[in-house]
């Protein structure tokens, strides 16, 4: 699997991540959605902490970590855009979240 950050995109998410330490997961949110098939993407600030069960994503430059099992609901290749204020997670074949939101899990950063 590869990401790829815009340059729009890499500019809003690195004001995320100026905590030393803070690190980026690409999540597959599936609380409240009704089955574990059904989810949104969400972005993660944590700390290095809590990727123990995390794999490392290639990525032309923010490092993104994910949990193996969340792979199967993306494509290999994907793109993360920031327009109009909103982050855009998209493929060749499809738009996985129009409105990606980021959490910062403030308790682990």
């Amino acid at each position: 699997m590869e990401v790829l950050f815009t340059e729009a995109a890499y500019k809003y998410i690195s004001g995320y991540l100026n905590i030393e330490g803070a690190l980026l997961i690409l999540f597959y949110d599936t609380e409240g959605c009704g089955c574990a098939v059904n989810g949104v993407p969400v972005l993660l600030v944590t700390s290095k902490n809590n990727i123990e069960t995390h794999e490392q994503i290639k990525t032309n430059g923010i490092p993104l970590y994910m949990y193996k099992k969340h792979t199967v609901f993306f494509d290999d290749e994907l793109k993360v855009d920031f327009l109009n204020g909103k982050l855009k997670l998209s493929s060749k074949n499809q738009v996985f979240a129009h409105k990606m939101t980021i959490k910062k899990l403030e308790d682990h950063v």
